[in-house]
């Protein structure tokens, strides 16, 4: 599942903020009722989590029509339309302006458990390597580190996060940590994944719409990850998530919770999974639509509730100003014990 908004770079912050392009023409009032229809009607055929969110599509409709028909412009009726999705509260749900900046209509209110600036100083005494945008590798004594950003395709390839495993091939224990990776591409995540799978697994399960009620749905599809590559890394592995951790991360963690040598550190993660389309709206605008419900391997939905860790590491913000990460701090305690190491 494809995450189009910005994610953190892991050396330097990406950032999301863009100034607003309006419209180039004023569209007619018919040209911006039919894309009001268009919008509702696009939502109304294939969004899946109505029923779980218990909101009134139809009522919605009906609450914003008529400020959405009497908007000037597409601006203004995107507007309109951010106010009309709110109850979603869908990180997937979103607008992308003619001039390709992403305006979202939720923001998780969760604290992160994750810092740039006293992630680098971490990552400095790691002897940090820098493979590629969101990607690099480091160690703690004899705990190997491998820290991603996102699962950004125009970051980096699987072949890099190949790289990335023959160089903490030997440790006797690793930190992977996904803390501030809020998605991107399966097609990076689940090849990651592969590497600690040993043998086929079923690692979460989707639904789709299949008809015209919102109670419509298709069967359950299981999603499998397969071994991959010369070998896979079975030693103990210390996975790092948080409430920034979404989207295809959220893929990533459930597949390798379903590894035996794996233990999630941290808090929960994000409860956003969406596999969103987009779609065009009128105008030089663009819009996303979720089209799954995605489930646990023991079928939990994910959208709402995230993924818990194995083990809780609660973190405190106001370490940052020492630069000290407790959730970091704890898997590297961990690690030295692991691997028999008395300091790391």
């Amino acid at each position: 599942m494809r995450k189009l908004s910005c994610v953190a770079a892991l050396i330097a912050l990406t950032a999301c903020a863009a100034p607003r392009v309006a419209s180039p023409t004023t569209p007619s009032a018919d040209s911006l009722a039919g894309a009001f229809t268009r919008y509702w009607a696009q939502f109304d055929s294939t969004y899946t989590y109505f029923d779980y969110k218990r909101v009134d599509w139809t009522a919605l409709r009906a609450q914003f029509a008529a400020q959405a028909t009497s908007a000037p412009t597409y601006d203004a009726l995107v507007e309109v339309l951010r106010t009309m999705v709110g109850p979603l509260r869908d990180g997937h749900v979103k607008f992308i302006t003619p001039s390709g900046v992403t305006l979202m209509t939720w923001q998780n209110p969760r604290a992160s458990n994750w810092d740039a600036a006293t992630w680098r100083a971490y990552a400095a005494r790691a002897n940090w390597v820098q493979v590629a945008r969101d990607l690099g590798y480091g160690s703690f004594g004899d705990v190997g580190y491998i820290a991603i950003g996102s699962w950004n395709s125009a970051a980096f390839d699987v072949a890099q996060l190949d790289v990335v495993l023959e160089h903490v091939r030997n440790f006797s224990a690793l930190i992977i940590d996904v803390r501030p990776n809020e998605g991107g591409d399966d097609a990076l995540a689940l090849p990651m994944a592969a590497r600690f799978i040993r043998e086929e697994t079923i690692t979460e399960y989707t639904q789709h719409r299949a008809g015209p009620s919102h109670s419509d749905m298709s069967p359950l599809t299981a999603r499998r990850v397969s071994p991959r590559g010369p070998w896979r890394y079975d030693k103990p592995v210390l996975l790092l998530i948080g409430s920034a951790s979404a989207s295809s991360n959220e893929s990533f963690v459930a597949a390798m919770k379903t590894a035996p040598q794996v233990t999630t550190l941290g808090d929960t993660t994000a409860g956003s999974s969406g596999n969103p389309r987009q779609f065009s709206l009128g105008g030089g605008w663009s819009f996303t639509v979720p089209q799954w419900i995605a489930y646990t391997r023991d079928m939990r939905v994910i959208e709402w509730n995230g993924i818990a860790p194995d083990i809780v590491v609660p973190f405190r913000p106001e370490s940052w100003a020492l630069l000290r990460d407790d959730v970091l701090d704890e898997a590297i305690r961990r690690g030295c014990i692991l691997t028999g190491a008395s300091v790391c």
